[in-house]
């Protein structure tokens, strides 16, 4: 069963994803570096029996989104189809074209130089497109234009950085958080949690809302009733489960340091979490995430019909588990 979709899946951690690689994207993105590499040998037969054969256009825009050109001579950049300017068209030109003879950057230029004409330029170009291109700085010495990959230090294409921009840009198109920095912090906090793998993994499925709860069942269309099987009065959702529900709050009223929480209202888990990272040390939130997820493995057990420990036991319980993990971080000192 798909709990978080894999567009979600494959975004940053910090974004609320799990990392994962986009196998089209990546595909891509190797794809690029031989697009990349014929492109700059253009003279070899291989170049010409491989450009519109093995490498289609959704290729080849990997390497046109985000490679820019260099101005030399400018005999080679089209004004108007080139990304050669920083700007809010990601490298394009956005302003129109209504002098038909200004064709490539050289036509910019005065008459046998390589200095801008101030006055063509601001008289075709917005305004704060003029001022990008008259702040670009033009050899003087005589070069040709060049192709450059502006996201590694030496201007060379590379996998990586290929495959960062395209990750970047599915994010981007994907609907946000109202609040991106809160939601950054929430995510960058659980995975910063000084507790077990698989408790830190709990932690953002809660957060993500894609544990199996009753409710969420019912979303699934698995379950007819979603109503929680140890109180029976509420849908079981994951704040209820393990915040609202009477047998999670005697847990935690059992438990002095989550006890101020109580007074506040949390639309959802991801908003509880996210005030016990900011409001709490990072072993009050080690701790918290260990009680949620004993209260979490308790009810699982009950579930199955499982002998489980008692419930004023819980905290103990997540205390030892907490202690016993830091125990085992700890290095060992070895004898002489």
């Amino acid at each position: 069963m798909q709990w978080v979709k894999w567009s979600i899946l494959c975004s940053s951690k910090t974004f609320g994803g799990m990392g994962f690689r986009d196998l089209r994207q990546f595909n891509d993105a190797l794809l690029g570096k031989q697009v990349w590499r014929l492109y700059h040998e253009q003279d070899t037969l291989l170049y010409k029996v491989f450009k519109t054969k093995y490498f289609p256009n959704g290729t080849r825009e990997v390497v046109c989104k985000g490679a820019r050109w260099r101005i030399g001579d400018g005999s080679k950049i089209n004004i108007w189809n080139c990304r050669w300017v920083e700007s809010s068209g990601g490298g394009l030109i956005l302003s129109p074209q209504h002098n038909s003879s200004l064709m490539v950057v050289k036509d910019l230029f005065l008459p046998s130089t390589k200095v801008w004409d101030l006055e063509t330029i601001d008289q075709n170009f917005y305004l704060w497109e003029a001022e990008d291109i008259k702040s670009i700085s033009v050899s003087i010495h005589d070069e040709e234009d060049l192709l450059i990959w502006p996201h590694t230090p030496d201007g060379m294409y590379s996998v990586k950085s290929a495959y960062q921009l395209l990750a970047r840009e599915s994010q981007q198109a994907q609907v946000g958080p109202s609040n991106p920095d809160t939601s950054k912090r929430l995510w960058n906090g659980i995975w910063k949690l000084k507790v077990p793998n698989k408790v830190r993994h709990f932690m953002w499925r809660a957060s993500s809302e894609s544990l199996p709860t009753n409710f969420n069942l019912c979303t699934q269309h698995i379950l007819l009733d979603s109503s929680y099987a140890l109180c029976e009065d509420h849908p079981e959702d994951v704040l209820h489960c393990l915040w609202l529900c009477d047998y999670a709050e005697c847990i935690w009223l059992s438990e002095q340091t989550f006890s101020f929480p109580r007074n506040r209202v949390f639309r959802s888990f991801s908003d509880l979490v996210s005030f016990i990272l900011a409001k709490t040390s990072s072993n009050d939130a080690a701790l918290f995430s260990m009680i949620a997820w004993s209260i979490w493995t308790r009810r699982n057990k009950l579930r199955v019909k499982q002998p489980v420990w008692d419930v004023g036991d819980t905290i103990k319980k997540a205390k030892e588990l907490l202690q016993e993990f830091h125990d085992v971080q700890r290095p060992s000192t070895r004898l002489p």
